[in-house]
């Protein structure tokens, strides 16, 4: 009856005690420190090797496009 009373709102310090909301929170808060080490170019680059074959040459092609898409720094960096 008590979420009836208030329309269904609860107050900032019950939000962040509930543990569904925690868990998000964790997950961002990782997903936020993974997207700043892929994005730091001082810690992070990638480097591609790869068969000399047609299948893995246009994954490799497909990789790159999408670093590139992303902004993550690859290495040798063709700015």
């Amino acid at each position: 009856m008590q979420m009836a009373n208030n329309a269904g709102k609860k107050d900032k310090k019950e939000i962040e005690e509930d543990p569904v909301i925690k868990i998000l929170k964790r997950r961002y808060d990782n997903i936020s420190r993974a997207k700043r080490i892929l994005l730091d170019e001082e810690k992070m680059s990638f480097i591609f090797v790869l068969n000399a074959e047609k299948l893995p040459v246009e994954e490799t092609k497909k990789a790159v496009a999408m670093l590139e898409t992303y902004k993550i720094p690859r290495y040798p960096n063709n700015k």
